[in-house]
């Protein structure tokens, strides 16, 4: 994909679209489970709505998951389960395009609660910043999003990464920004 495909999938400035994060025990969409969910729903460039929920997982969260994200397993005890915070975010999100830092790993989980639990498939249009940034900036050490925030100057603390709406957040004005410089770039 290059730069003009990426302006011409969608005009996501204009457009209503949601940015999502999530987290959870461990990488395997298979084997793992979510334990937070954020999201914000953006409308010509502005927040107008944030989802940020808590689940519990029903497996004791790693110890690793909680050195990293700061979700202990006393935070999500008694939280609503998975099938019933991914069929609100599902309701919440509708047929809206959906950005993520790393995409294919978010809706990986998402699309597996959704066929483990009966649920309305996530077809969703998804763009993922990771993507973007690769093609926009290819000499680039790495496009983690710690690092797209800080080459794109959106302002950065470390102790709140990894936190479903924090990143979802930063990622939506890291999308913003790279937005701004495609249009540059293609000279709209």
């Amino acid at each position: 994909m290059d730069i003009q495909k990426l302006a011409t999938k969608f005009n996501l400035l204009k457009d209503t679209f949601v940015v999502f994060d999530v987290e959870t025990t461990g990488l395997s969409p298979k084997n793992d489970c979510l334990i937070e969910i954020g999201a914000v729903k953006i409308c010509e460039g502005k927040i107008i709505d944030n989802f940020n929920e808590l689940i519990d997982p029903e497996i004791p969260i790693p110890l690793k998951i909680t050195e990293i994200t700061n979700i202990t397993n006393e935070m999500v005890k008694g939280k609503p389960k998975a099938d019933e915070i991914v069929k609100c975010f599902l309701n919440w999100t509708n047929d809206l395009p959906v950005v993520a830092h790393n995409a294919r790993f978010d809706v990986s989980f998402i699309k597996v609660a959704c066929y483990k639990y009966h649920l309305k498939m996530f077809n969703n249009e998804v763009i993922d910043t990771m993507l973007m940034a690769r093609i926009l900036h290819p000499e680039w050490e790495n496009h983690k999003l710690s690092n797209l925030t800080n080459n794109l100057e959106v302002l950065w603390n470390e102790k709140e990464h990894h936190r479903a709406l924090y990143d979802a957040s930063k990622t939506a004005l890291s999308f913003y920004k790279m937005c701004e410089e495609i249009k540059v770039k293609i000279g709209s």
